[in-house]
């Protein structure tokens, strides 16, 4: 507990630097338990990010838990860390938040970008038509097999200043070089 608790208090002093200093130093298991025990929205939001971005899959059921979350900054990060993993066992759960209803506009982004993320197609009928291509863009480009980013090497990320709320980047290191 006096390791959960040392990473607790060092979220909380400084998110920034402790999101850089987690990403690759702490074990899994410490940090997955860390998300378990935080009760700051905030310390909640970093862990998340931090699992995302190491890719651990040991982190979807927490991270699925999180998508209950009452801080929509934390319902975010969590879809968006599971979406980064791209482990399909979060699709379900992925789905049934999304057909809950939630006021944040942000938060049902980042739902329907992991729904594709992690190649969950059962969701596509249950979206807006709108929602529908988007969805259907994400699909697109990641392979129906193993759920990996096609050679078309792009994927899409919310961007508030475009009219569909969306944009497509290029995904560094996949897909042609020209």
């Amino acid at each position: 507990m006096a390791g959960i608790q040392h990473i607790l208090d060092e979220i909380t002093a400084d998110p920034a630097a402790a999101r850089a200093r987690l990403r690759w130093r702490e074990a899994s298991r410490l940090l997955v338990d860390a998300l378990r025990a935080a009760a700051a929205p905030n310390v909640r939001q970093v862990l998340c990010s931090v699992l995302g971005q190491r890719r651990e899959a040991s982190a979807v059921d927490a991270l699925v838990a999180c998508l209950a979350d009452p801080e929509p900054a934390t319902r975010i990060a969590a879809a968006e860390a599971l979406g980064t993993i791209g482990d399909r066992r979060a699709g379900e759960a992925l789905l049934q938040r999304f057909e809950m209803p939630d006021p944040s506009l942000h938060v049902r982004r980042a739902l329907i970008v992991a729904l594709g993320a992690v190649g969950h197609r059962a969701a596509v009928p249950t979206l807006s038509p709108a929602q529908k291509g988007l969805a259907q863009k994400i699909l697109d480009g990641l392979d129906g097999e193993t759920g990996a980013p096609t050679v078309r090497g792009r994927a899409i990320e919310a961007d508030p200043h475009s009219p569909s709320g969306y944009r497509e980047v290029p995904i560094p290191g996949v897909g042609r070089k020209y």
